[in-house]
């Protein structure tokens, strides 16, 4: 039962990640010219990074606040259920830590391919 329930949080995981990593990068590619312009009238690459980062962790805290109402609670009547007396606390905590560093490095990754397309100009100019 055990195999079966890591493998579903797997899966499941896989297909999150990828959707979050597709909704990101196509919002970053979208948003190409406002961070052109926004660099171009003086925002810094740290400023840039520091609002992708941000935006990142309110994904996750966003994500979370579901996953901790309703996930967990219906993985507690599951445990209660199946006689099971301590939820895995580990195991939560791991793919919290891992929604955070995923929520971090994506966007600094995109971001990365973006600068790399050139200057500020470029950028500008390339998307009209």
């Amino acid at each position: 039962m055990m195999a079966i329930g890591i493998g579903i949080a797997l899966v499941l995981a896989f297909i999150g990640m990828m959707n979050y990593l597709n909704a990101l990068v196509g919002n970053i590619q979208s948003r190409q010219v406002e961070l052109a312009v926004m660099e171009s009238i003086g925002m810094t690459g740290k400023q840039v990074r520091q609002l992708l980062i941000r935006e990142g962790l309110l994904y996750m805290g966003a994500s979370l606040a579901v996953a901790m109402t309703v996930g967990l609670g219906v993985t507690y009547m599951l445990y209660q259920s199946m006689n099971y007396r301590d939820v895995p606390v580990l195991p939560i905590a791991a793919a919290v830590l891992g929604i955070a560093v995923l929520c971090v490095v994506i966007p600094l990754t995109a971001y990365r391919g973006l600068e790399r397309k050139g200057s500020i100009v470029k950028r500008i100019r390339g998307f009209e």
